[in-house]
């Protein structure tokens, strides 16, 4: 318990995403669009914030800056934005899984990762750590912290999945889990100058949309509207 509460007066201390991190690949298995908020390294910039979304779901996914400007690989932040009627049916909860990529070979991590809703305004914790969460508790005043548990950042994408109350999946949502490099073309090649996945490139946030001529500050100004 000492340890959580220390874990969370640090979180609540963010107040930038202004942080240096390796560029991260994903895997999805979904329809899933994303934008993303930068953070610079000398070569390239780094996205900070993400939005995803599909017919069922919306979210906003963002990583976790202490106040002395360092990324937390083992904790990242949600906000929901939209829920269809079949995803906030009476009884439905929401899980979180993570899934990471070597090479072409994709695994998910089937362990339903720990989430703690915290007031949008304060930043606040508001409740205790669960790995299973009704839905009927997610509003637009509380965002989730997500415990990752993963410290070298190995795993690329958060996964967000429905249940009804018979256990079946209802919706689910895959997001990159920031920090990622935000232009398309930094994010085709991994860190070691190989090709990455074309399943991770067209998971990208500007995979399909036209930036030549964009300056730092549009990629800037585009993808601030995503952090919170």
């Amino acid at each position: 318990m000492t340890k959580q509460i220390t874990t969370f007066i640090l979180l609540t201390a963010m107040i930038a995403f202004t942080s240096c991190g390796n560029s991260k690949s994903a895997d999805t298995n979904q329809n899933t669009q994303t934008a993303s908020s930068q953070t610079m390294n000398a070569q390239k910039p780094l996205a900070s914030c993400t939005k995803s979304l599909n017919t069922d779901m919306s979210m906003n996914t963002n990583a976790v800056v202490s106040s002395s400007g360092q990324v937390d690989m083992n904790w990242i932040k949600i906000k929901f934005n939209f829920l269809s009627a079949a995803a906030v049916t009476s009884g439905n909860t929401v899980r979180f899984f993570k899934w990471k990529v070597s090479g072409t070979q994709s695994s998910l991590d089937e362990t339903a990762l720990g989430a703690q809703f915290f007031d949008l305004a304060s930043g606040q914790p508001t409740a205790n750590i669960n790995n299973i969460t009704s839905v009927s508790d997610i509003n637009t005043s509380r965002g989730l912290y997500i415990q990752l548990n993963d410290p070298t950042g190995a795993y690329q994408v958060i996964k967000a999945v429905i249940y009804n109350s018979n256990g079946q999946i209802v919706a689910q949502l895959n997001s990159l889990i920031p920090q990622f490099a935000q232009r398309s073309t930094d994010y085709a090649l991994n860190s070691d100058g190989t090709a990455r996945a074309q399943i991770l490139t067209a998971m990208h946030p500007l995979a399909s949309v036209a930036t030549t001529g964009w300056s730092q500050t549009d990629y800037a100004n585009y993808f601030q509207n995503f952090c919170f």
